[in-house]
């Protein structure tokens, strides 16, 4: 027997069992986007919306990103799973207004992220596909999980400035809950 017939398992076993990648990772944005294609409005695409209902049993309500050519965002009804390390519902909602960026990151290889910022709150979700349209990948929970939330572009046209303010930098963040517990919409870092 060859000894490279050896290591084969061995090798397959590994890749299986700690896989290095992610697959859904191999479709991070590598080329940098222009703003024109991320400026607009972002919602659930319809898997990501049966995981909000069902896994999650979070409320009917209408979810969105706002990224506008202005460089403020607002989040809507943004589940609460996001943010909490574990991707675990405690079925509330988020809402706030900030400012955000496209950055360079690194996962083996350089991506495009958007960096979103309040006065309280930091955090980074990944641009997704290689060429327009992209959708905009926002992990839930262990990324060795490979939950995701998708969000894909809806409209064009909020291009206008944030009339609440956010343009500032000093809008506050805002929980918005459902009947279940307060305690679980504090918003914090991943």
């Amino acid at each position: 027997m060859k000894p490279w017939a050896l290591l084969f398992p061995v090798i397959l076993l590994f890749l299986v069992g700690c896989p290095a990648v992610d697959t859904k990772e191999l479709n991070f944005t590598r080329k940098k986007p222009e703003n024109a294609d991320l400026v607009g409005t972002w919602t659930p695409n319809s898997d990501t919306l049966k995981e909000i209902r069902t896994r999650g049993h979070y409320p009917q309500a209408q979810h969105e990103i706002v990224l506008r050519a202005d460089g403020t965002f607002s989040i809507r009804n943004m589940p609460d799973w996001w943010t909490n390390g574990f991707g675990e519902s405690g079925r509330t909602f988020s809402s706030f207004d900030g400012r955000w960026d496209l950055e360079e990151g690194k996962d083996g290889w350089t991506i495009w992220e958007i960096a979103l910022r309040t006065p309280t709150f930091g955090t980074s979700i990944n641009v997704y596909q290689q060429k327009p349209p992209y959708s905009l990948f926002i992990r839930v929970g262990d990324p060795n999980n490979a939950d995701a939330m998708i969000f894909d572009r809806t409209s064009t046209n909020d291009t206008k400035p944030n009339p609440q303010g956010g343009a500032n930098g000093r809008q506050p963040i805002r929980s918005e809950t459902n009947a279940a517990s307060a305690a679980a919409a504090s918003l914090r870092s991943p």
